[in-house]
This record gives structure tokens, C-alpha cells and sequence, in this order.
């Protein structure tokens, strides 16, 4: 099992753990680094395709003319459990990206959030100009007698919906 220790915002695995898909204590460095570098990683090239124990071979031994698996390869990924630790690097990595996902879904909503807020602020400023500069007019007589009833009532429409927004 995987545990996790928040750094601010940042999760981290357990440093003080060794991991399934770590270098176990009894395994050498050669069967490791095949383990590693043939069989582990072989999803992290294409995450669709299945491992293959010819493919890790040919990986660890850096020769792709390769037609036959060397028997330690074949010993190692039996001995040292290579599915099951290879199956626990890939959940390791799922939920990683799941985080990641997650995280830059709350950044677009936090970022939506102060657009909103800030259409918001520009609307109730236009409508408070726009109050003002009826206002003004309104002490304007030939103005006044300009005007149809339509025209205030619009205008006053406008002053009460900014007044309804501050509310909010």
C-alpha cells in the first residue's frame, strides 16, 4: 500500500517506505535494473501494449535482434515478482496522474471563479456610470422633454438591476 504525506499543496510518497517496485534487499543490481528497464518501464513507452518478458530481455541487454529470452532474465521475473510490483508501479502512476488531473481542474475553477467575480465587479461599475450619467441628465429639462416613457422606463430598469446585483 502506498501512503502519502501532503507538502503544501504537493502529495509525496512515504520517503521512509521501500516500495514494491523499489530495489528489493535480496535482489541484485542486474535483475533490478532488468526488472526496471525491461518489464517495468515497457508501459511508460506505450501505455496500450502488454509487457512481454522478449521485449524486457532485449531492453536489458540493449540488443533488439534478440530472439530468445536468456534464462536469468526469465528466472528474475519469477523469483523477484516482477507482475505484481510492475501491476502496483502502474496504480502508483494511475493515481498520480488522477492528482494531477484533479488539481488542474480546481486551477480552471479557481481561475473561472475570479473571472466571474471580476465580470461581476465590472458590471455593477458600468451600472452605477451609467445611473450617474442618467442622473444627470434627468436635471437636464430639454432632455427630459426629449424623452419617451420607454426610454425611462428603460433607464430606471437599468439603475434598479444595478442596484439588485450590489445586493448579491
Amino acid at each position: 500500500m502506498i501512503t502519502f504525506r501532503a507538502i503544501g499543496n504537493l502529495k509525496c510518497m512515504d520517503k521512509t517506505k521501500i516500495y514494491s517496485w523499489e530495489q528489493r534487499e535480496d535482489e541484485p543490481d542486474n535483475a533490478y535494473r532488468a526488472f526496471k528497464v525491461g518489464w517495468r518501464d515497457q508501459k511508460s513507452d506505450d501505455p496500450n501494449r502488454d509487457r512481454t518478458l522478449l521485449e524486457a530481455a532485449r531492453r536489458y541487454t540493449g540488443r533488439i535482434e534478440l530472439s530468445k529470452v536468456p534464462e536469468n532474465v526469465s528466472r528474475w521475473k519469477e523469483e523477484y515478482d516482477w507482475v505484481s510490483r510492475a501491476r502496483e508501479w502502474d496504480r502508483y502512476l494511475q493515481r498520480r496522474e488522477d492528482e494531477a488531473l484533479a488539481e488542474g481542474r480546481e486551477d480552471v475553477v479557481r481561475e473561472r471563479a475570479i473571472t466571474i467575480s471580476e465580470l461581476e465587479s465590472r458590471q455593477i461599475e458600468l451600472g452605477f456610470l451609467m445611473a450617474n450619467v442618467l442622473l444627470e441628465k434627468l436635471n437636464d429639462p430639454d432632455f427630459v422633454e426629449r424623452m419617451l416613457p420607454k426610454d425611462l422606463t428603460a433607464g430606471m430598469r437599468a439603475v434598479n438591476e444595478t442596484i439588485s446585483v450590489t445586493k448579491l
